[in-house]
């Protein structure tokens, strides 16, 4: 799963040019955004604290990412996840809206499950995770909200958190 996700990654950061061999596609060509950023932020998840942090490549509208969330609830389970995610992204000047989703080893503590104690379940599961972003950008940073959610068989988490972006917007 590892090495699908990174070629996924590979292929989709590699720069893709149209074609300029006839001679009226040189009169304008419109150039390709590529982005580069990393998000941190500390908000509620289900029940508790959650904190985020994830990593996020863009060509236009198409987005790549890494993330690794924490949920810590007052009562209940501690789950936590990482995911690898792909998406799509806006390109509005001056802000940056993206959703995503993707795989996710999803974990915890607590791994005897709370119906039936005899039944084990595995500290780390495969499951699904999604992402999405809204930023407020200046230069090269951002302000922002980030919403996640994952989910796997015996495990699942939801969070929002206040989040900080520094990178390479485009803008």
């Amino acid at each position: 799963m590892r090495l699908l996700a990174s070629l996924c990654f590979v292929l989709f950061a590699l720069p893709l040019n149209g074609q300029t061999g006839s001679p009226d596609t040189s009169a304008h060509s419109a150039g390709r955004r590529h982005n580069a950023w990393v998000s941190g932020g500390v908000g509620i998840a289900t029940a508790g604290m959650a904190l985020i942090g994830s990593v996020w490549y863009s060509n236009n509208h198409l987005v790549v990412g890494a993330r690794k969330t924490n949920a810590s609830p007052l009562f209940g389970r501690h789950v936590h996840d990482t995911a690898w995610l792909l998406g799509v992204r806006d390109l509005v000047k001056g802000s940056l809206i993206l959703v995503a989703a993707g795989p996710a080893k999803v974990g915890g503590l607590h791994h005897r499950f709370e119906n039936d104690p005899a039944a084990f379940v595995p500290s780390v599961e495969t499951g699904i995770a999604v992402s999405a972003e809204g930023v407020f950008t200046f230069k090269d940073r951002g302000f922002g909200t980030d919403v996640f959610a994952a989910k796997s068989k015996n495990r699942g988490m939801l969070g929002a958190t206040f989040s900080v972006q520094l990178g390479w917007f485009g803008n």
